[in-house]
């Protein structure tokens, strides 16, 4: 049989209506995703309030971004002398192992980023030739993001995160770089 004219208005209204549904859906999932995002921040502004451990700090701040992010690792880095870069904390997989790590600033995205002082996101690790090959198949990452903790436009340190998870992909977002900025400029505070 044909469908009928009613039927079509039928299926079109049943569309309209599934089309609805899934923009409040998107909507109401953007509206948590931010509010956690906005609490995160005030526990982190308040903690620089009332905390004078830096390394307290920097530990919350990797441990709420890497939470926010849905990253599987963030570590933050800071210039230890000569040519290197100490990894000062970290969250996520494998944390513990790597604070404490050295790192080589030359031949290392976060020595380049730290120079150039400013973010950087990398979707493919194995093919940026700045990216420290050891490194980053020693914690198996795919795929990160790389931000300076500035102050007064100088780059004290770096805050980078590997490989997203539950997505599709590990890949970041340009809203992944913008709020790991946002934390890097509170951690860069607590740092100097």
């Amino acid at each position: 049989e044909d469908f009928t004219d009613a039927d079509q208005e039928l299926v079109e209204l049943l569309a309209s209506k599934a089309a609805v549904a899934i923009e409040n859906a998107r909507l109401y999932e953007a509206s948590t995703r931010w509010s956690r995002q906005l609490e995160s921040l005030i526990e982190v502004s308040g903690a620089l309030a009332r905390e004078t451990d830096v390394d307290v700090l920097l530990e919350l701040l990797a441990q709420r971004l890497q939470e926010l992010l849905a990253a599987r690792l963030v570590v933050v880095a800071l210039p230890a002398g000569g040519d290197e870069l100490r990894i000062v904390t970290a969250a996520g997989e494998d944390a513990e192992r790597l604070v404490g790590s050295m790192v080589p600033r030359s031949g290392a995205k976060a020595g380049q980023v730290l120079e150039r002082g400013r973010s950087e996101r990398v979707d493919s690790l194995l093919e940026d030739p700045e990216v420290n090959v050891e490194f980053t198949r020693g914690i198996g990452a795919r795929a990160g993001l790389w931000v300076p903790l500035l102050v007064g436009g100088r780059p004290i340190g770096v805050l980078t995160a590997y490989d997203k998870v539950g997505a599709a992909d590990a890949r970041f977002t340009h809203d992944d770089v913008r709020l790991a900025e946002t934390f890097a400029s509170r951690a860069a505070v607590a740092v100097e």
